[in-house]
């Protein structure tokens, strides 16, 4: 018996050279089945070699002796040869899916790299015009009384703010402007503050809209930019547009994106504030004494907890 085991271990080394090894069990089947095979034919050829000691042998018995023996070796040659054809077309079949495959992987992630460099060229391209227009409105310039005698060297950002937050020449008893009416004074200022505001709201809106890793990709509504989780990725490049802000332009930002109801078309623009968390670094606590607390608060509990992150102003 293990003499028998070792000659079929030794014919099937001999049959996975002919045809290789598979990673499933067809080379262990098809072997089962040459074996069969092997047998059948064996059989055959004894019966066929047993006719020869008939009683009348001659050319006639010899003819179908020859006949029935290459008959049995040419079919077991044939179902080889078919056994050999179908593992080599397996084999093919597997190289040709794993290169398609292997094609189709490289396709992706070309594809993705393609998809994340146009969006990082776009993106770029605005965060350099947003950062233009911000070095307009943050530049210092001197304003002058009625008399024409300079005054005050500040920027457009902190000559509004003091207007509507509060500053170092402001009292509370000068202004006493809720949110509402802060938004609508702020609309009515310089143009370019307006222009610089619209062009961070298009860069936001970009970053929602177009990032590779965006739940909101493709499909820009209110109601995703709420329910959607805001992805690393997302966050990563809103927080490089945050990064170029100052305290002041936070609060200038808070009131330009306040909003009356869900109807009002600044709902988008507060929604990306909020699911970015802008101002995750607005001095809440701990302001100057001459800054409206009223105002500020007033921020707080216009925005949601989202739109301020970490910041441990807000209970």
């Amino acid at each position: 018996m293990n003499k028998i085991s070792a000659i079929n271990k030794k014919l099937y080394r001999a049959f996975l050279s002919l045809i290789g090894l598979t990673k499933d069990k067809t080379s262990r089947n098809l072997f089962r089945l040459f074996q069969v095979a092997a047998y059948a034919a064996s059989i055959v050829f004894l019966i066929n070699l047993t006719s020869l000691w008939g009683k009348d042998p001659g050319f006639g018995t010899f003819g179908d002796f020859f006949g029935g023996v290459l008959n049995p070796i040419l079919t077991f040659l044939t179902f080889m040869g078919l056994l050999i054809t179908i593992v080599l077309q397996q084999k093919e079949l597997a190289l040709t899916r794993q290169e398609l495959h292997t094609s189709a992987l490289a396709l992706s992630q070309q594809a993705e790299t393609q998809e994340k460099q146009r969006f990082e060229d776009t993106f770029f391209a605005l965060l350099e015009q947003h950062n233009r227009l911000l070095d307009k409105i943050v530049e210092n310039s001197v304003s002058y009384d009625s008399n024409g005698t300079p005054g005050n060297t500040e920027s457009i950002v902190e000559s509004l703010r003091t207007q509507l937050i509060g500053g170092i020449y402001f009292s509370l008893y000068e202004n006493n402007l809720d949110l509402r009416d802060s938004k609508a004074k702020l609309v009515t200022f310089k143009p370019i503050l307006n222009q610089y505001f619209r062009v961070l709201y298009q860069i936001l809106k970009f970053i929602a809209s177009n990032c590779p890793a965006s739940a909101v990709k493709g499909k820009f509504h209110e109601l995703f930019l709420t329910a959607a989780e805001c992805s690393q990725e997302e966050k990563l490049y809103a927080n490089i547009v945050r990064s170029f802000l100052s305290e002041d332009i936070y609060y200038l930002l808070a009131i330009n994106c306040f909003c009356e109801d869900q109807n009002d078309h600044f709902i988008e623009y507060k929604l990306l504030v909020e699911r970015y968390s802008f101002f995750e670094h607005m001095p809440i606590i701990n302001v100057p004494k001459t800054y409206n607390a009223n105002i500020i608060q007033e921020i707080v509990k216009h925005y949601s907890k989202r739109a301020f992150g970490k910041n441990t102003g807000v209970g």
